[in-house]
C-alpha cells in the first residue's frame, strides 16, 4: 500500500533530484576532462615550436637566447653592470652624473660649473624645508597636543598646592580639636 519506504529517503538514487545531480557532475566530470586534453594539446604543440627552434639553432649555429635571461642578467657599462651602477646610486654611494651618457652629461656638468644655480638651489631648498614644516598638519596637531599636556601639567601643579595646603588645614584643624578636647578632660 505504502510502497518502498527507501523512495521516500533523500539519499535514494532513484530520485528526480539525485539523479539530476549525478548528472551535473557527470557533465563537470566530462568538461574537466576536455580542458585537461586542450591543455595536454597546447603542451604538445609547445613543445614541437620548442624541438622545431632548437633544430633551427642547430642549423644556423646561433646561440639560443633564454627569453628572461636578460633581466637577470646586467648590462656591461664601463666594467660595471648597469645594475650594479643603479645599486650604488640608490644606496647613495654614487652620483647620477656618472649614469648618463653623452650629451646630457655635458649639459649637466655646464650647468654644475655656474655657481650662482646652486645658491639659489641651496635657497630653495631651507625656504621649502621651513615652508614643509610650517604647513605640516602633524607638527601643528602636535603642537596643539603639547600646549593642552602643558596646560594640564601647570592645572595639575595648582591642584596639588591647593590640595597640599587643605591637608595642613585638616591637620592643623585637628590638632586644635585635639588640644581643646585635651583641655577638656583635663577640667573634668
Amino acid at each position: 500500500m505504502g510502497g518502498d519506504l527507501n523512495n521516500k529517503k533523500s539519499w535514494h538514487p532513484s530520485l528526480r533530484k539525485n539523479r539530476e545531480r549525478v548528472q551535473q557532475e557527470e557533465s563537470k566530470a566530462r568538461e574537466e576532462q576536455k580542458r585537461i586534453e586542450q591543455k595536454r594539446q597546447e603542451i604538445a604543440e609547445e613543445r614541437q615550436l620548442q624541438l622545431l627552434e632548437r633544430l633551427q639553432e642547430a642549423q644556423s649555429g646561433k646561440q639560443p637566447q633564454e627569453k628572461l635571461e636578460w633581466m637577470y642578467s646586467g648590462h656591461q657599462n664601463g666594467g660595471h653592470t648597469i645594475s650594479e651602477s643603479l645599486e650604488a646610486y640608490l644606496l647613495g654611494k654614487k652620483k647620477v652624473d656618472s649614469l648618463i651618457r653623452g650629451h646630457d652629461n655635458e649639459m649637466l656638468k655646464k650647468d654644475d660649473n655656474a655657481e650662482g644655480n646652486t645658491a639659489v638651489q641651496k635657497a630653495n631648498l631651507t625656504s621649502d624645508a621651513r615652508n614643509k614644516l610650517l604647513t605640516d598638519p602633524m607638527l601643528s596637531i602636535k603642537k596643539q597636543e603639547q600646549k593642552k599636556f602643558e596646560e594640564l601639567k601647570t592645572q595639575h601643579i595648582v591642584f596639588k598646592q591647593l590640595e597640599n595646603k587643605l591637608e595642613d588645614k585638616v591637620e592643623k584643624a585637628d590638632r586644635k580639636g585635639r588640644r581643646k578636647e585635651g583641655t577638656k578632660e583635663g577640667r573634668s
